[in-house]
């Protein structure tokens, strides 16, 4: 059986929710109408609910009030009531000051909605003790506690009636023209069989699945990848990456890149060390190429919510990627709990899907586009060379992964062709949804160099 975990609302999740929509605005924006002061359960927060709400009220289109702002208004209320436990009420203040920059609220952002229904309904429960159940209004009870579970949920979104909705046709139209037309929006691999199968890469608010067996070169294959979308093409400018590695040697990845720039073996980096710096410079001071950023997190200590988090981070950096690199699923958590299991498949199954369905939301709310490196199961190498292509049903542990992405490739390689000279690599399509699939292409792959050449 899976157990699965999840956080209680104590007084500090309390706190830094309040923080988040306080120094989040895209939290506060979406949040905001839900929130009331008295979910929260210590007095301060409540008065600093309160604030916020009559500021959100009076200046709509500012978002939350500034830190000054805030000071200010804590100030006059507590010169306005002398009775106030002032000490308490400025400790409170400068602990939730402190979380401004910090941008690390991945724990509770996805709490907000579900501490907002737990306290209504904890509310709705008291109040029918206190009078409904004397007046035995019992569906009056029942309605105070289904509108308090239900909070967040959008009532008036009916959906959208194909038959009447003419202008929502109209603007599908358009979105798809202007959002999903490969050639302006396409994200380049580098590689042109690959981006002409793609009709021009992979686009924003899509995830693909880059799947082989263990040490097969998806890393190599993926960060190939990275260097085609930082250069870009005459119909799309490079943009900037992130390559997220959950590794436990963090050193490796650089370490790709670092041969794959400077086409030098990984064994001669530290004697070559002018030349891998001169082929650095080289490829970034080409116009338009975009800036890469390799961030590791130890194994299984990073969900959608910490890229997320770290996301937010970069984007005070000045750094705004449109392609993730996640190397790689097995070693993610999911984000808002852990599930346990005794090591059979089935808890293994959820884990990895539901890892899979968050990065696919992260994708489409920061519309970015994600190359996602996933292990093929045991067993498969010997399938190439004697029965086919690792398909999707060779993914290891859960078919939820291919089932929800948008595309997956899959490597391949025979002993002759790992044997050969230049060794040769066979990317192969193993399933689209709105692309093509079962198409394959051959490289020569330079493992040694992280480097992958069109043949």
């Amino acid at each position: 059986m899976s157990e699965i975990e999840t956080y209680s609302f104590t007084a500090e999740i309390q706190k830094k929710i309040f923080a988040m929509l306080l120094f989040d605005p895209d939290a506060f924006m979406s949040n905001m109408d839900m929130m009331k002061p008295e979910f929260f359960d210590n007095v301060v927060l409540r008065d600093m609910m309160l604030i916020v709400k009559k500021y959100n009220k009076k200046y709509k289109d500012r978002g939350a009030p500034t830190p000054a702002v805030m000071i200010q208004e804590m100030d006059f209320l507590l010169e306005k009531n002398k009775r106030l436990p002032a000490k308490e009420y400025l400790d409170v203040l400068q602990e939730i000051l402190t979380e401004e920059g910090k941008g690390d609220f991945d724990y509770v952002k996805d709490k907000v909605a579900d501490f907002a229904r737990f306290q209504g309904a904890k509310k709705a429960i008291l109040e029918a003790m206190k009078s409904g159940l004397k007046k035995r209004d019992y569906e009056g009870i029942v309605s105070r506690i289904r509108k308090a579970v239900s909070i967040g949920e959008t009532e008036e979104d009916l959906g959208i009636i194909m038959n009447k909705d003419f202008d929502m046709l109209r603007k599908r139209l358009d979105d798809r023209e202007n959002k999903y037309d490969r050639s302006k929006r396409g994200i380049r691999t580098g590689f042109t069989n690959i981006d002409r199968h793609l009709n021009g890469g992979i686009c924003p608010m899509e995830v693909g699945v880059i799947m082989g067996p263990l040490k097969r070169g998806k890393t190599t294959v993926a960060a190939n990848f990275a260097r085609g979308a930082l250069i870009g093409s005459n119909f799309v400018p490079g943009c900037d990456v992130v390559h997220y590695s959950f590794e436990s040697n963090k050193h490796s990845t650089q370490e790709t890149y670092d041969a794959m720039f400077s086409g030098i073996p990984r064994n001669e980096l530290m004697n070559k060390r002018d030349e891998v710096e001169e082929a650095h410079k080289e490829f970034f001071s080409r116009a338009g190429v975009g800036q890469l950023v390799v961030k590791h997190f130890p194994a299984n200590s990073g969900s959608a919510w910490t890229i997320e988090s770290h996301l937010h981070k970069l984007k005070a950096a000045g750094i705004e990627p449109k392609l993730l690199i996640v190397d790689y699923l097995s070693l993610m958590r999911t984000m808002d709990k852990q599930i346990k299991y005794d090591g059979s498949s089935g808890g293994r199954y959820l884990l990895l899907g539901q890892i899979t369905l968050e990065l696919i939301n992260l994708a489409q709310r920061k519309d970015v586009a994600i190359w996602l490196l996933h292990q093929a199961k045991g067993g498969v190498k010997s399938k190439y060379s004697k029965k086919g292509r690792i398909g999707t049903d060779d993914t290891a542990d859960s078919q939820e992964v291919p089932r929800h992405v948008d595309l997956v490739l899959t490597l391949n390689q025979t002993t002759d062709e790992a044997k050969a000279d230049p060794p040769m690599l066979c990317v192969y399509a193993a399933g689209g949804r709105s692309v093509e699939d079962n198409w394959e292409v051959y490289m020569n792959f330079y493992k040694d160099m992280a480097q992958i050449k069109e043949m």
